[in-house]
């Protein structure tokens, strides 16, 4: 742990030199009014280039909207005192966390297949895919027509793949088209994971395809905590909208281009536009609907959904759960332990919130 604190404190320290140059320029040279900020945001334990993402480096941002943040260096140690780390690879690890769903009864979309570079795979056959055949066999007559490709440890939506059959190939997102063979060679060579998930495609509800004027799955983020009997509180909510031509509805920090829309939990409607740089957005960008007053469709469920799961993790404490909405209902896409910072209006009030009380 010491060793961890020092590592970050060196790399922090090795940043602050290009955030400096990068906050002077995106801020008209001001660099008078950089350099407090750099300081007030390193003294609440942010990293230099969290606080620039963030748009934390403003000279013109309020003392009150500073604060309506909090560091992820100060998010994990609360998470801490209530998630046990050696519970990490339930909720992180994708193949063991939707095996976990599977088995306990809580809607995900349909796990097809696991996919482990050193060691058998698994189709939702039932059977074990051994040899690369195997796997080609998989793909041409096991997967649905359209289904996505999740490395075992991705975040930020990095190494997702999405793919649609037609005919004898498989095409991307992208436009690109590829073979069963080229689908399993691309997994055996990736580098950085070791391995991976393929799950049935799931669409959103029409109501929120037409919100953001894009079929990719927008999610919505629930952070929950669990008291002291045991029961379920859902401290926040939001929806990550997707801007653009984003595949995904992640924030990355604010450098994605989606948005966090905060949504009122007891009527399931969306309020207001969180996170510093974007508060004054009234109406999504790509369509022009107004966020204020829009219902979210199937949103008792939704909560009802999260409570019920959120019970069959404990001892994990508080959770950040990313739920689908669809045409048939919600469904659970991850439960994040270590999960990012939100942007509440009140952020004394939500970290009160994460207390078992």
């Amino acid at each position: 742990m010491a060793w961890s604190r020092l590592r970050n404190r060196i790399k922090g320290t090795l940043q602050i030199p290009g955030v400096l140059i990068r906050a002077t320029g995106r801020y008209h040279g001001n660099f008078s009014g950089v350099l407090p900020r750099l300081f007030r945001a390193l003294q609440r334990r942010y990293m230099p280039v969290e606080a620039f993402h963030e748009g934390l480096l403003d000279p013109g941002l309020s003392p009150g909207e500073f604060d309506r943040n909090v560091s992820r260096s100060v998010l994990v140690g609360i998470q801490k005192r209530w998630n046990p780390e050696s519970w990490d690879p339930l909720l992180a690890d994708k193949t063991i966390f939707y095996r976990f769903c599977s088995a306990a009864g809580i809607p995900i979309p349909k796990v097809l297949g696991l996919f482990f570079k050193s060691s058998p795979g698994w189709s939702h056959t039932g059977r074990l895919l051994l040899e690369r055949e195997d796997w080609e066999s998989f793909f041409e007559k096991d997967c649905t027509p359209e289904f996505v490709i999740k490395p075992d440890r991705g975040f930020y939506g990095s190494g997702i793949r999405i793919y649609t059959r037609e005919g004898p190939s498989f095409v991307a997102t992208s436009g690109a088209r590829c073979t069963a063979g080229s689908l399993v060679d691309s997994m055996s060579q990736e580098r950085r994971y070791g391995a991976f998930v393929v799950q049935e495609r799931v669409r959103n509800h029409p109501d929120l395809m037409k919100l953001s004027g894009t079929d990719g799955l927008q999610t919505v983020r629930f952070i929950t905590s669990i008291g002291k009997e045991g029961e379920c509180r859902i401290v926040y909510a939001y929806l990550k909208t997707i801007v653009g031509s984003n595949i995904s509805d992640n924030i990355v920090h604010g450098t994605s281009g989606n948005l966090m829309v905060e949504v009122s939990l007891e009527p399931g409607i969306l309020t207001q536009v969180v996170g510093t740089g974007f508060r004054k957005l009234l109406s999504h960008p790509s369509t022009g609907i107004p966020f204020r007053g829009f219902s979210l469709p199937f949103w008792e469920e939704a909560c009802r959904l999260v409570r019920a799961t959120a019970v069959k993790f404990v001892p994990v404490g508080t959770i950040g759960w990313d739920v689908g909405i669809t045409a048939l209902g919600p469904v659970i896409i991850e439960g994040n332990i270590w999960y990012d910072p939100p942007s509440p209006p009140d952020m004394h009030r939500f970290i009160a919130g994460l207390n078992p009380a």
